[in-house]
């Protein structure tokens, strides 16, 4: 009994015991009842920083995400490109949230910003088990711990995965896949099988999320290599690690029988195809975006251009790092965690390498986000330190956590407004669908709000699920561009000589993005800043956007 009481005390004397209570299960160094208190703290301070985009509007795939549940609630795959993409747990809580809120967006917003606090809160914790092999003093790793869950709360990478209610796959696959990693550690240090199977339970929920965490069981493998228990065994890990295994080749068959293909989401051209050019831009944009706002300019040809040279700088950065803590002991033991950390970050990205992370605004992000824990894991060390730092280096952490939530409560601004010109949008399309009998045809929509969505997707079912009365053709969308401000005017000419409908952005910034078939029109011919084509189909109502407004047009 007095053994368990010196588990949980918190003081500058606190010391690890040995044997089965060494190591208590998730985090021993709390109070039975500072878990749930500091759960709840991650929780509402969550809620703080997003609190101007929790009555933000409705956006893009949300709306088919919703239509998609109020049609059929057990539909867990969505998408038909590529075979489409099959996470039921992610369609679940969407379904769960209709039931509870309807077309209320608040309820929606309020379940992200709790699954946002969760998951730093399980950060924090997880950083806690991973410092146990290389810090001793169990204060300064409390405090490493809560400061890696506070830096990862407020990284700028996190404004799409949080303020875009579609981006709760990430959310999802987070929480489970981080509670797994919990387990597989507790199961090392306590060889339970109750561990076991509550490990591979939670990896399979975090796969029915989002696929994105397929390289789970590499993490746990290096997981259990750097850190080493009393009671681990290599017997222990074969078992734990062949259930993941098992898991995951599970999946995979029912992801081949409900999708009719393995790879599905983006397809293969979007998930397998890399070059060495692109290898280094990856590298570069996606590490710098984990850890650091957009930077208005786009890189990526820069870095293609010249991608021998910043493969060569990555690789020299890397041996010296190495090479420092072979060479110097006293750096040894704080460069082994970064590089360990460095290692669960790469090992995260694997399943997200091939896929675009914009630097120029948050379009793309929420790929980053299971992997930015480790980035941030490993920021925090390597400015803290692993002994009890001069209270110079806290304060530096402090300072960088404050500025990323600035540069993230500045892009959650900018979710808010998105989600404003949307809700306006649906409901001028709405209303002057309902009141005409023709065909309604939207020449241009905005795609994205300063890289926050808007329509890239989504228009037709917005007005499906909002429109007073029932309309008896759905509205087609002509285009979708990006606009950098709600009053960014488009310009839509008619010359009758040739029947031609001309659209034309105003802003060098803004370009089209996508171009619908199916309007029954003529082929579009597409510039640089616009595009025109011949209107064939009579009696069609014509819409167009502009300046934060649906107008109708007039021939």
């Amino acid at each position: 009994m007095q053994a368990r009481r010196l588990r949980y005390k918190m003081n500058s004397k606190t010391c690890e015991l040995t044997g089965s209570t060494a190591y208590p299960r998730w985090a021993p160094a709390l109070g039975a009842w500072e878990l749930p208190l500091q759960a709840m703290a991650f929780v509402a301070v969550s809620n703080l920083v997003f609190m101007r985009v929790l009555f933000a509007f409705f956006l893009s795939d949300d709306f088919g995400m919703i239509a998609r549940v109020v049609e059929d609630p057990l539909a867990f795959t969505w998408g038909e490109t590529h075979g489409g993409f099959l996470r039921p747990l992610a369609v679940l809580s969407f379904g769960l949230d209709h039931a509870l809120w309807g077309l209320d967006p608040v309820g929606y917003h309020l379940t992200n910003a709790a699954l946002h606090g969760l998951c730093a809160f399980l950060a924090s914790v997880l950083s806690w088990e991973m410092l146990r092999t290389f810090v001793d003093d169990a204060r300064h790793r409390r405090r490493l711990a809560t400061l890696t869950g506070i830096v990862f709360l407020v990284l700028p990478c996190h404004s799409e995965s949080v303020a875009w209610i579609s981006g709760r796959t990430d959310l999802l696959a987070t929480v489970f896949g981080l509670g797994s990693a919990l387990s597989f550690l507790a199961y090392l240090r306590t060889p339970r099988f109750a561990q076991a199977i509550l490990c591979w339970t939670l990896f399979s929920l975090a796969l029915l999320s989002k696929e994105s965490v397929l390289t789970l069981p590499l993490l746990f493998l290096l997981l259990a290599v750097a850190s080493p228990t009393p009671s681990q065994s290599k017997r222990s890990i074969a078992m734990g690690l062949g259930g993941c295994v098992a898991v995951l080749a599970g999946y995979l068959m029912a992801r081949h029988v409900a999708l009719g293909t393995i790879i599905g989401g983006y397809g293969a051209h979007g998930h397998l195809a890399i070059d060495l050019p692109g290898i280094a831009d990856r590298l570069v944009r996606h590490t710098w975006r984990a850890v650091a706002p957009p930077i208005g300019f786009d890189a990526g040809p820069y870095v293609q251009a010249h991608w021998k040279w910043v493969l060569l700088v990555l690789a020299v950065c890397g041996g010296a790092l190495c090479a420092v803590g072979v060479v110097h002991k006293p750096v040894r033991k704080s460069v082994l965690p970064v590089g360990l950390a460095l290692a669960c970050y790469l090992v995260m990205l694997i399943p997200v390498f091939t896929l675009s992370v914009s630097t120029v605004s948050t379009q793309g992000e929420r790929f980053l986000y299971l992997p930015s824990l480790f980035a941030a894991w490993g920021l925090v060390v390597a400015i803290a330190g692993l002994t009890t730092p001069a209270r110079a280096r806290i304060v530096l952490v402090v300072v960088y956590a404050l500025a990323s939530g600035l540069f993230l409560l500045r892009q959650v601004e900018t979710w808010r407004s998105a989600g404003a010109l949307s809700e306006r949008i649906a409901k001028q399309v709405s209303e002057h669908t309902a009141a005409s009998d023709a065909k309604s045809v939207v020449l241009n929509v905005p795609a994205d709000l300063g890289g926050a969505y808007v329509f890239q997707n989504g228009l037709p079912e917005a007005v499906s699920l909002l429109s007073p009365v029932p309309f008896r053709q759905a509205p087609e969308v002509a285009s979708a561009h990006g606009v950098q401000s709600e009053s960014e005017a488009v310009n839509v000419t008619w010359n009758a000589e040739n029947r031609e409908v001309d659209v034309t952005l105003t802003d060098p910034r803004s370009n089209f993005v996508r171009l619908f078939d199916g309007t029954g029109q003529g082929p579009a011919r597409v510039r640089e800043d616009g595009y025109s084509f011949r209107l064939e189909r009579e009696g069609d109502a014509l819409f167009y956007y502009s300046a934060g407004e649906v107008l109708k047009w007039l021939p």
